[in-house]
């Protein structure tokens, strides 16, 4: 019996190839587009999950079918929708609340194992 080979085509959205094709449609620097990407991910991933709250049988998009459809949106017309000063600033604010909390988790388990506390420890019986 003959080997059969499947040969995936690289989708051209990938990691690097999105900011730039964002970036070259809106007329943007590199950190706009990167937003108008977070943008356009975090619209695909909640229609996902809405769909799939209606239909709990329709399995839920991977990351190559998150990103299918993610190109599929990099337009003009729709990214021209989306208010980018106020999506930044909600971006911004979300990535100084997860630093915040990480210093804070931080700093909980540096006290702990300044008194001999061990978040990893556990017991032993």
């Amino acid at each position: 019996m003959a080997e059969v080979k499947i040969k995936k085509t690289k989708v051209a959205w990938g990691i690097t190839g999105a900011g730039d094709k964002i970036a070259e449609i809106m007329g943007v620097d590199k950190d706009t587009a990167r937003n108008y990407k977070a943008v356009l991910y975090k619209q695909v991933k909640d229609k996902d999950e809405e769909s799939s709250a209606k239909d709990p049988k329709k399995p839920k998009l991977n990351g190559y079918e998150r990103a299918i459809e993610m190109e599929k949106l990099a337009t003009k017309e729709v990214l021209s929708k989306i208010d980018i000063k106020k999506k930044t600033e909600e971006i911004k604010k979300h990535l100084e609340e997860k630093a915040s909390s990480k210093n804070t988790k931080k700093a909980t388990n540096d006290s702990d194992s300044e008194s001999g506390l061990s978040s990893t420890s556990s017991a032993q019986f």
